[in-house]
């Protein structure tokens, strides 16, 4: 009898622990995250404690947009950042640079930076369909984040809505992780290279510094002005401009603001534009000049006459009519 006393009193002792466990809110509070723009790169520090056995929040990655999803009412609302444009850093993508204290003091505060590369940046902008952004623009970041137990462990996520990860655990503070969602950050640009670049029709590349060489590094969206040459001189062959476009770095198959018609058109050779995300090629085509003649001799080779025809790029078509009779010195010869 006294055994199954002993047994119903344990079993209430463990029932109540297990109801207050699940019943008690847990406590992660951080401080808000600092987040800024700096050379094309994302850098961002966290203020937490140190591992405890609490169950925390940490963010893994930043979802990247141009548009604000939250509101400014209470409780903040937030749109989902992965629908329509916007570019994600997680994993991999998010590099730790710094930790102080370090090593971290149990139970003390601990700041951690972090950083997803210029390149990884500008990639991801790109893909995204953000290449028209400029220094300065607008920027506004949404926080991936997990849940993690006293030892570092990931306990669910990752969540890229604030809904999701305020609902994740019973977070004693859930209100804290509104600062991580819907942060505006100015765009700082880096200095992408612009170069210049002269080719044959055929896409050869005329290596002649004074024609093709890398201009400079330039934030994006300052205006570079450039000036074709009409014609270049390279190992004996003369080439005449036939056409000029830009093509941005990220994507070399482009040939944006193609203009033609040197002739009639100051464009070509005169180019005015704005460094595109990641770095921009101006690019100009020349056809090989070849001069053409229409020669006049006799079936023994003696030249009668010749006449110029002038310049022609290579594939261009030439015309000539020859006469049924020429005359030379006195005589008149016949063909």
């Amino acid at each position: 009898m006294k055994r199954n006393k002993f047994i119903k009193s344990a079993l209430s002792v463990l029932l109540a622990c297990s109801f207050l466990l699940s019943g008690f809110p847990f406590t992660a509070k951080a401080e808000i995250p600092k987040v800024r723009t700096e050379a094309g790169k994302i850098s961002f520090e966290i203020t937490s404690t140190a591992a405890t056995s609490s169950i925390k929040y940490r963010t893994v990655g930043w979802t990247v947009r141009r548009d604000q999803l939250c509101s400014n009412t209470t409780p903040k609302q937030c749109g989902d950042p992965r629908s329509g444009q916007h570019a994600s850093f997680l994993d991999q993508q998010v590099r730790q640079v710094g930790q102080e204290p370090n090593p971290p003091i149990p139970g003390q505060p601990v700041t951690t930076y972090y950083e997803v590369s210029e390149a990884l940046v500008t990639e991801g902008m790109w893909k995204a369909g953000m290449g028209d952004i400029k220094d300065n623009d607008d920027l506004y970041l949404y926080a991936i984040m997990v849940s993690i137990d006293g030892k570092g462990n990931v306990r669910k996520g990752p969540f890229y809505t604030l809904d999701e990860i305020k609902r994740a655990e019973p977070w004693a503070h859930p209100d804290d992780l509104d600062d991580y969602f819907g942060i505006h950050v100015p765009y700082r640009s880096a200095e992408f290279p612009v170069d210049v670049i002269a080719k044959t029709l055929g896409g050869k590349v005329i290596q002649n510094p004074e024609v093709t060489f890398q201009k400079g590094k330039y934030k994006i969206g300052e205006t570079i002005n450039h000036e074709f040459p009409e014609t270049i001189e390279d190992n004996g062959k003369t080439y005449t401009i036939v056409r000029s476009y830009l093509s941005p770095k990220q994507d070399p198959t482009r040939k944006d603001w193609l203009q033609e018609d040197p002739e009639t058109n100051p464009k070509v050779r005169t180019r005015s534009f704005t460094v595109a995300l990641g770095g921009t090629d101006a690019i100009a085509e020349y056809a090989e000049n070849n001069p053409v003649k229409a020669i006049y001799q006799k079936e023994d080779g003696t030249k009668l006459k010749e006449v110029d025809k002038g310049v022609f790029a290579t594939g261009d078509e030439a015309n000539h009519t020859f006469e049924g009779q020429i005359t030379s010195g006195s005589l008149m010869e016949w063909r």
